[in-house]
């Protein structure tokens, strides 16, 4: 049965062998998930489209890591689901994403294989933002009787994710009527998204030595 072993500080106070198993699990699963930033940032870089104009020979190269990066992630998160029942409904979603867009990640580009790429690119970033919230969800929810203060910054760290996105979003309305407006929207987005990315690690390198440090009190 799925539980939060970490939902009050008197679960967590009591050092109960079950909270101990769980501490130990997302401790080394979340630093996992930590690691894996590292890779998984060379292959954005490796498949990013301006590279490949210059180097082609790196696409491929890069879609393949990012896919085993995504696949290893999104297999973490339903290993440490056992500690809180959000990882499992992120890790599936994130499979179903990378799944549904696997066939067009090898076939970048022009005329049938664009439209396809538009046609599953909906769904798949549908399950991926529903992914992203219930991993946030997940990572608040465990934190909750350890650290509450991070807790909140992983529910802070995800409204500020869904609003760059809307803004990404947006910049493309903009752009129909001013590409220099639509442009400006775009690179703050970006920006924003960026700085998201970079707290997410620093949130994931904390929640992770905070459950090592648990598991060895």
């Amino acid at each position: 049965m799925e539980q939060n072993y970490f939902g009050n500080e008197t679960e967590v106070n009591n050092k109960d062998p079950e909270v101990i198993r769980g501490a130990q699990l997302l401790g080394k699963g979340i630093g996992i998930l930590f690691w894996l930033f590292i890779p998984s940032a060379l292959a954005e870089i490796l498949s990013n489209e301006t590279l490949i104009e210059w180097m082609p020979g790196l696409y491929r190269p890069g879609i393949i890591l990012q896919i085993v990066c995504l696949f290893i992630y999104n297999f973490v998160l339903l290993k440490i689901s056992s500690a809180e029942r959000h990882y499992r409904t992120a890790g599936i979603c994130g499979m179903v994403s990378v799944i549904v867009t696997l066939p067009t990640l090898f076939f970048p580009g022009s005329g049938d294989s664009a439209g396809w790429t538009m046609f599953l690119g909906f769904p798949a970033a549908v399950a991926a933002l529903i992914g992203e919230y219930n991993e946030y969800r997940g990572h608040a929810a465990v934190l909750m009787g350890v650290d509450i203060i991070l807790s909140e910054k992983w529910r802070s760290l995800w409204r500020w994710y869904i609003g760059m996105f809307a803004v990404a979003i947006g910049s493309v309305f903009f752009m129909v009527f001013s590409l220099v407006i639509g442009l400006i929207v775009a690179i703050t987005a970006i920006i924003g998204l960026l700085v998201v990315a970079v707290m997410r690690l620093i949130c994931l390198y904390r929640t992770a030595k905070i459950f090592r440090n648990l598991s060895n009190m």
